[in-house]
């Protein structure tokens, strides 16, 4: 073998035993420690909710009539003039019931701040962990 291949060879070796060491870093210290914030995230607001309610958000969507008490009365054929055609990827057509919602009547559903406010808290150590486990599982 050439001195370029041995040197090639010794640098993958080195670079291989580098992230066996990071990996055995991240799985002995960091995971712990990852377990240890999030519990104590656990015992902090919003993430301690003893009343559950607080947590409910009304979201002010009216429910539809189901179709088939629609046209429960109809039996001159008008019932297929309300049912929408959807396309499958083979280009064959099949029938799908409902009707088409343009906009909901009340407005706009407001977010759940509560829910909201644990993802942003929660969102930055899950892509942290996310990453961790990928170099420890490449």
């Amino acid at each position: 073998m050439s001195s370029n291949s041995v040197s090639s060879v010794q640098k993958v070796e080195d670079y291989k035993s580098s992230v066996i060491k990071k990996a055995e870093e991240i799985v002995r210290n960091k995971f712990p420690d990852h377990i240890l914030r999030f519990n104590e995230l656990l015992e902090q607001a919003p993430f301690k909710c003893d009343d559950l309610s607080k947590v409910h958000s009304e979201l002010h969507i009216p429910v539809p009539l189901p179709h088939s008490s629609i046209h429960s009365n109809s039996t001159d054929g008008s019932e297929r003039s309300a049912k929408k055609r959807c396309r499958e990827e083979d280009t064959e057509e099949v029938e799908v019931s409902g009707c088409k919602v343009y906009v909901l009547p009340l407005g706009a559903v407001p977010i759940n701040s509560t829910i909201t406010s644990m993802v942003d808290t929660i969102k930055p150590f899950i892509r942290d962990l996310v990453e961790e486990a990928n170099l420890v599982g490449g």
